[in-house]
C-alpha cells in the first residue's frame, strides 16, 4: 500500500484499518510505503518484498508501471492492483494491465465512510452496503434517476468516533447501475464514479466532463496506434473556452510506433470534436503542473471562478 506520512489517511489506515485487521490476521507481509519517494526507489523495495497485492494511487501505479514498461522491476508481479485515492481513468488502467500483465481493480474509500465501493472480478462496483449507506442526489436534495449522475451522500453504519448521518461533503459525482451483478452478491452498484466536482470540465453550452470520462478521447487516439508513449497527461481549463493538455511522452517508447506529432494531432481532433469549435483545446508536450500541498500533479486543474463551476455542477 501507499500514503503520505503523517496524513490523515495514514492515521485512519495505522489506528483504524490496521489495528482492527491485525486482531485476525497477521501483518508481516504488509508494507507501506511513501507515495513522495521516487518511483524508481520504490518499485526497487517492491522487487525486495515481491507483493502479491498493489494498492495504491492511480498516479503512483502509473509511475511505477512506466518504469515496469522500462523493463525495471522484473520480479514484481502481483496478482491484482487496486487503484484508489484518485480516478482511474480507462487509459491508465489500460496502461497498468499492460506493463503488469493483471487485473487493476477500483475501490472507492473515503476518510469519512472508509471502503464505501469495490470493483469485483466481473467488473461490478458494488456499494458496502454493510457499512454505508450511499444515497445519489440531484442538487435539489432528490435521488436521481437511474443512469443519472448526482452527488454522493453518505451514511456510515457502523459505529465509532462522530455519526456521520447523511454526509454530503464528499463532493463526489456518480451514478447507480440499475441491473445485478453476474458474480451473484446482490448489493446496490454504482455505475461511473466520476470524481470531485471541483475538478469538472465546465463548457460554455453548459455540458460537465467529469475527472473519469474527459481521458476517453486521449484513450481512444492511443488506442487507435495501439501506442504507450503517454505516460501521464493533464488538462487545465484556462477559461470557459480556452483548455490545455499537457502530454509527457515515454523517451524510450517516443520512437516506437505514431510519431508524436501524429499522436498530438489526433488528441487535439479528438478533444476538438467533442467540445465543439467555440472552445480552444491545445495540446503540448509538456510537464504536467503540480499543485501545493499534492504529491502528485493532479489530472485536471480548473482556472475558472468557483461560482461558475458551482452553477454548472449538480
Amino acid at each position: 500500500d501507499f500514503s503520505v506520512p503523517k496524513s490523515t489517511d495514514e492515521e485512519c489506515l495505522n489506528k483504524g484499518l490496521l489495528k482492527n485487521l491485525s486482531s485476525f490476521f497477521s501483518l508481516d507481509n504488509y508494507q507501506n510505503l511513501y507515495t513522495g519517494e521516487e518511483a524508481k526507489r520504490l518499485i526497487e523495495k517492491m522487487e525486495k518484498f515481491q507483493p502479491e497485492l498493489l494498492i495504491g494511487y492511480t498516479s503512483v501505479l502509473m509511475g511505477i508501471a512506466t518504469l515496469k514498461m522500462k523493463g525495471l522491476g522484473k520480479k514484481v508481479k502481483p496478482k491484482y492492483i487496486i487503484s484508489s485515492g484518485e480516478v482511474l481513468d480507462s487509459y491508465s488502467r489500460k496502461y497498468i494491465e499492460n506493463a503488469f500483465e493483471t487485473r487493476v481493480l477500483n475501490l472507492y474509500a473515503t476518510t469519512e465512510g472508509g471502503s464505501i465501493a469495490f470493483e469485483c472480478l466481473e467488473g461490478g462496483f458494488h456499494v458496502n452496503s454493510d457499512f454505508v449507506h450511499v444515497e445519489i442526489l440531484d442538487k435539489n436534495g432528490e435521488d436521481v434517476g437511474g443512469n443519472e449522475f448526482g452527488s454522493i451522500v453518505i451514511t456510515r453504519l457502523y459505529p465509532g468516533g462522530t455519526p456521520i448521518i447523511r454526509y454530503t461533503g464528499l463532493n463526489d459525482i456518480a451514478s447507480f447501475e440499475s441491473d445485478y451483478c453476474n458474480c451473484g452478491m446482490h448489493t446496490p452498484l454504482l455505475k461511473n464514479l466520476e470524481g470531485r466536482k471541483k475538478d469538472a470540465i465546465v463548457l460554455p453550452d453548459g455540458r460537465i466532463f467529469p475527472p473519469a470520462t474527459i481521458p476517453m478521447p486521449l484513450a481512444e487516439a492511443t488506442s487507435k496506434f495501439g501506442t504507450y508513449q503517454v505516460k501521464r497527461f493533464q488538462f487545465i481549463q484556462r477559461s470557459i473556452d480556452d483548455i490545455e493538455i499537457r502530454i509527457e511522452i515515454d523517451e524510450e517508447q517516443r520512437n516506437k510506433g505514431v510519431t508524436v506529432e501524429r499522436l498530438i494531432e489526433e488528441i487535439k481532433k479528438n478533444y476538438q470534436k467533442l467540445v465543439g469549435n467555440d472552445v480552444r483545446v491545445e495540446v503540448i508536450e509538456k510537464k504536467a503542473e503540480k499543485v501545493e500541498g499534492q504529491v502528485s500533479p493532479p489530472l485536471i486543474i480548473s482556472k475558472l471562478d468557483k461560482k461558475i463551476i458551482d452553477k454548472a455542477l449538480l
